[in-house]
């Protein structure tokens, strides 16, 4: 698959992407070069927002100062649209400060993973607890500790 390594610094926000698809042995990674200096998505109203992804994985990104949603990632209004995705040590915060914001909105996906995600300050209302939005999942899916994926 492809691996996309990510230098340090501060690559704004607004970046969309539809259909990225990889495969079960090939997934497309985009990630830190370094984890200790993570690459930073800020000052737009999405950091980022994936339509229809299958077989991606985020690494190590940084997702902060925000006015709507930090990662979004959808459907794209098909079924089975947003499948197999994993997200991995991604630091979320200072995402808007009211209404129906998300630091993390997944919208439809099935078989995904969050792992060791901190996901902190973000709007005031909204669904699932307003902890992050999740569709079509069970209510026992989501993380009993707010503010923080595991």
């Amino acid at each position: 698959g492809t691996r996309i390594l990510l230098a340090a610094g501060n690559y704004g926000g607004g970046f969309y992407f539809a259909k990225l698809r990889g495969a079960k042995d090939r997934p497309i990674v985009i990630a830190a070069a370094d984890p200790k200096a993570p690459p930073v998505f800020s000052d737009a109203k999405v950091a980022m927002h994936l339509s229809a992804p299958a077989f991606v994985e985020l690494h190590g990104l940084t997702f902060t100062n925000l006015s709507v949603n930090g990662l979004n990632i959808d459907d794209g209004g098909e079924a089975d649209g947003a499948r197999e995705v994993t997200l991995r040590g991604l630091r979320v915060s200072k995402v808007a400060s009211r209404g129906n914001d998300d630091g993390l909105k997944l919208s439809g996906l099935t078989g995904f993973r969050v792992e060791e995600c901190v996901i902190e300050a973000w709007g005031t209302g909204g669904g699932s607890g307003n902890f992050v939005v999740f569709s079509s999942l069970s209510p026992s899916l989501l993380s009993p500790y707010r503010g923080r994926c595991h």
